[in-house]
């Protein structure tokens, strides 16, 4: 959910970024082109707008924000769902028919349906008669 309200931001944040810059560019194409200027007739403004299209040094400094920004999240979600992953839980296997119960310790990472992997090593896998109970993190 926090992953998801951070990316939100960003994008809003980008976007308004761009458009600030868009528009700075805009103002700076209007003012060089006065109405009794060789810029004011046709030939005049069409190069304006050429000029204005044309990418400038602060375009690219705010291109560059803008990805690293994008990389900057993208680590972070990396190394958010990476540090979950490698949580230490408790597994409670318990035999419905006998009601013997018996505990494991596996990483979040080697939990695949009805098989896991303990923190020793070891594959286990689920009889159809047994259910396993998710405790929670070991500290």
């Amino acid at each position: 959910m926090f992953t998801k309200i951070l990316l939100t931001v960003g994008v809003i944040v980008a976007v308004a970024l761009y458009l600030r810059a868009r528009d700075a560019a805009e103002d700076d194409a209007g003012a060089n082109s006065a109405p009794g200027s060789a810029l004011g007739s046709t030939a005049g403004r069409a190069a304006g707008s050429a000029a204005a299209r044309k990418p400038t040094p602060a375009n690219h400094k705010l291109t560059a924000i803008v990805l690293l920004a994008l990389l900057g999240l993208g680590g972070i979600f990396f190394y958010l769902r990476w540090s979950e992953a490698q949580r230490l839980v408790t597994l409670r296997v318990v035999n419905s028919s006998s009601g013997e119960v018996i505990e494991y310790r596996a990483f979040a990472n080697q939990l695949d349906g009805r098989t896991f992997v303990t923190a020793d090593g070891r594959r286990i896998t689920l009889a159809d008669v047994e259910r396993m109970e998710l405790l929670g993190e070991i500290d």
